[in-house]
């Protein structure tokens, strides 16, 4: 038991993921990464060598509080939305029963990257003309990024912390997975990964048209994760420079935000030169019609996540300065636009939180950076009554 007469399951499950997580992060630290000309992953020959983002889950998946509070996931986030989005869903799904289901009932061979669907709502949510040959739907961002790995030939390049599934897939496929730097190669790469935004703030991420520039000299294109970029104004997304760039392709999803995962719509915007090539690689068929009807009706919507953004910039600032005051004090500069705090997978951190009893989330990245490759994530309580959940905890731990 505890020392607040819990019980440690919580602690002891953490404890579980940071093995299971160290022995995935093996694969892809058998190099030297002080040694400047050799910071790429070794070549991956089985699918057995890399594991992705699902695989780490693990069984601590609990998407509730408990005994304790669970911050390893945002849990409250979509009551914050500048809509209701359970009267949302539940008026598509009355049109449907009112109107014989006719997404349901729908079988788009007519539209099979769901363009005619998304097109409308896609222009209005980022404030773009499109062509309808530059969107591509697919079974999530991480489907998207499966079938874009096809597009790589000879290796990937990946800028900045990056998400661990594109780079497992390229590395089964017994191609380099290489890191930016100054004195990198660049002509070893044909497929250039980067996130917008990160959990870590990078320096070159303010410059994504020299970006695709640099890339298109060396015959790369850019593939650009914008999973995060729901907690970003729409204005603030790279989709618009697939208008005036030849090589990049910026992905978009539903989970971040409007905790919508499960409906597995990702978008991915590409420029025109593209086209023909993700005409090659994107299934058609990939997602159901009333995934599309419900995605199209939340972009139609607008900037519903502007209430979300408040909350982050005023709470995350102030729950850093609690968390330091209750002892944790190596706390990572991670981006301000996002709804977590990061800390380091190590016993003082696993330790404390245990004492605060509350349950975060191992993450991991692809990283050049070591402190990046593994890390606690704990989401920021957004809804008061899980705000003062927390002060709660962290109180008792202070005046203990």
């Amino acid at each position: 038991m505890s020392r607040h007469g819990q019980s440690n399951t919580a602690g002891i499950s953490l404890a579980v993921q940071v093995r299971h997580f160290f022995a995935v992060q093996s694969c892809f630290q058998t190099v030297d990464w002080n040694d400047r000309t050799s910071r790429s992953m070794p070549p991956m020959t089985t699918a057995t060598d890399t594991r992705l983002g699902v695989d780490l889950y693990g069984k601590a998946f609990e998407p509730a509080d408990g005994a304790w509070l669970n911050l390893a996931w945002t849990l409250d986030e979509t009551k914050l939305l500048g809509v209701n989005l359970s009267e949302v869903l539940q008026r598509l799904l009355l049109e449907e029963r009112d109107g014989d289901f006719p997404s349901i009932r729908h079988y788009a061979v007519d539209d099979g990257h769901g363009r005619k669907r998304l097109r409308t709502a896609a222009e209005k949510h980022f404030g773009l003309e499109l062509d309808s040959t530059q969107i591509f739907c697919g079974a999530g961002v991480t489907g998207l990024l499966y079938s874009l790995s096809s597009l790589c030939r000879k290796g990937l390049l990946c800028l900045g912390a990056t998400h661990v599934d594109l780079p497992a897939w390229i590395a089964r496929k017994g191609l380099r997975v290489d890191h930016f730097t100054e004195s990198r190669r660049l002509d070893t790469s044909d497929l250039w990964l980067m996130e917008n935004p990160g959990f870590f703030i990078q320096e070159f991420q303010e410059d994504l048209p020299s970006i695709c520039r640099l890339a298109s000299d060396h015959h790369a294109i850019v593939v650009v994760d914008e999973s995060n970029a729901n907690y970003l104004p729409p204005r603030n997304s790279w989709v618009k420079h697939v208008l005036e760039e030849k090589n990049l392709i910026v992905l978009r999803g539903f989970s971040k935000a409007y905790s919508l995962g499960s409906i597995r719509v990702g978008v991915a915007f590409c420029s025109s030169d593209l086209s023909h090539r993700l005409e090659m690689v994107m299934p058609p068929l990939a997602v159901s019609s009333l995934s599309l009807a419900l995605a199209s009706r939340l972009w139609s919507l607008g900037d519903i996540a502007a209430p979300i953004r408040e909350h982050i910039s005023g709470r995350k600032p102030l729950m850093k300065s609690m968390l330091r005051s209750c002892g944790v004090h190596t706390l990572y500069f991670d981006n301000p636009a996002l709804p977590y705090i990061v800390l380091p997978p190590d016993q003082q951190s696993l330790t404390k939180l245990n004492e605060m009893r509350i349950r975060g989330k191992l993450h991991s990245t692809v990283s050049l950076i070591e402190s990046q490759r593994l890390f606690f994530r704990l989401s920021i309580p957004l809804s008061e009554p899980r705000w003062l959940a927390l002060q709660k905890n962290l109180i008792e731990i202070v005046e203990s």
